[in-house]
């Protein structure tokens, strides 16, 4: 279901990017568009770490500790 998620989500830009009326206002407007694909960009590999480093502890056979946000081995 995450990456449903995360592939509808990405897809949606992929359409923004493409469209010409966005590549209009880029054209005008480029460094604040580059500081906000950023900082979205920032926040997704954010939320994407947490995700991953629990998969990783669960792959390694541990267990997370959801209070504390630790791999008990």
């Amino acid at each position: 279901m995450f990456v449903f998620a995360v592939s509808a989500i990405l897809l949606f830009f992929v359409g923004l990017i493409i469209s010409q009326r966005l590549r209009a206002f880029m054209a005008f407007h480029r460094l604040i568009c580059v500081v906000v694909l950023l900082v979205l960009a920032g926040l997704f590999v954010f939320v994407l770490m947490g995700y991953f480093s629990v998969a990783a502890c669960l792959d390694r056979g541990g267990r997370w500790d959801k209070e504390r946000a630790v791999c008990l081995n």
